[in-house]
């Protein structure tokens, strides 16, 4: 748990990051952005002994880092965990992890050649809310799942004149990933049969990418839905429905950052205590969980060729709206543009 860690890309998540890891005592040694302005700030804010560069090559030349938060855009991710993992540094990359499976499974390949460990950071499976729906999915309290509600009406302009603006897909893959990973979690990580889904642009809105999506998932046991509103100006909810054969689990809140739990069954409505935060609290789990598992040698639950299947649940929902049918993710490697 005491691995020198270094932050490749400095932008404005790595924030929450540093943050959280500064606040678990985690050591972080070693930052990296070419945006020297960029690295300088988050190293006086966060960490002021780690060392900046602004060179990827000089980054990697760093003699005490042991494990490196990959924290850049998509775009140029996948070559920079290839050069990590040659560097023979540990991997934490941030979500979604590739755009093409294939690639992906190239990395993983890689990782095990070299004897070292590649993990997503697909962190919400760590926030509070969906870490305690989680557990009680495998505990059997629910009993078994039928039904996965979860709806999230919130403002995603701020990314307006960002690099994310840019993204044509970013509701459906960059950020609803998050859901597609929970779907797969809460039905066990099993296969799903199709995915149906669909994306639309709103009257006015301020960004380019559709704002407004919905997609289905029909695993062999049920079905879970999905909807996006990154345009909710008033009204804004996050809101999970898991509903079982004993009993249902509901989590709501004005955001996905704190939620209620109640739990229904034949005892009536049960609250649930839900403490912490998504931010900064599930960056911290996932890190140290990963640590944890580089030190045990034990698999993580965050491991980059599992993480696959649900990047193909997104590259499937990307294909549906595309084609405006329900579409196998079997079929579906890459995420395909408009």
């Amino acid at each position: 748990m005491n691995r020198a860690i270094g932050v490749l890309g400095c932008g404005q998540i790595a924030a929450q990051h540093l943050d959280a890891y500064r606040s678990g005592g985690l050591r972080v040694v070693a930052l990296c952005d070419p945006d020297e302005d960029a690295v300088n700030s988050k190293r006086t804010e966060f960490f002021p002994d780690a060392t900046t560069y602004i060179d990827v090559e000089e980054f990697l030349n760093h003699p005490d880092m042991e494990v490196v938060d990959i924290a850049t855009h998509v775009d140029v991710r996948p070559d920079l965990v290839e050069r990590v993992l040659r560097s023979g540094r540990h991997v934490l990359s941030q979500k979604p992890f590739v755009e093409d499976l294939a690639r992906g499974r190239e990395l993983c390949s890689l990782a095990r050649k070299l004897g070292l460990r590649l993990a997503v950071n697909q962190n919400a499976r760590f926030a509070p809310h969906f870490l305690l729906a989680r557990s009680l999915v495998a505990q059997g309290v629910l009993g078994n799942v039928q039904l996965v509600e979860m709806s999230v009406h919130w403002d995603h302009s701020w990314v307006r004149g960002k690099p994310f603006e840019a993204m044509p897909h970013l509701i459906l893959f960059d950020f609803g990933i998050h859901w597609f990973d929970m779907a797969r979690c809460l039905f066990g990580h099993s296969p799903a049969r199709n995915v149906t889904a669909w994306a639309r642009s709103l009257p006015g809105q301020p960004i380019a990418p559709p704002m407004l999506a919905h997609a289905v998932i029909e695993f062999s046991q049920g079905l879970a839905s999905l909807g996006f509103h990154a345009w909710t100006r008033f009204g804004a909810q996050d809101r999970t429905t898991i509903i079982g054969d004993r009993a249902t689990l509901v989590l709501e809140g004005v955001d996905y950052q704190s939620q209620r739990a109640t739990i229904y069954g034949e005892y009536g409505a049960r609250p649930i205590a839900v403490t912490g935060r998504w931010f900064p609290d599930a960056f911290l789990a996932c890190m140290c969980h990963f640590l944890e598992a580089i030190d045990s040698g034990k698999v993580s639950d965050l491991e980059a060729d599992e993480n696959l299947n649900s990047l193909q649940l997104c590259f499937a929902a990307v294909a549906s709206s595309q084609r405006g049918s329900a579409v196998q993710p079997q079929e579906i490697d890459v995420l395909t543009a408009d």
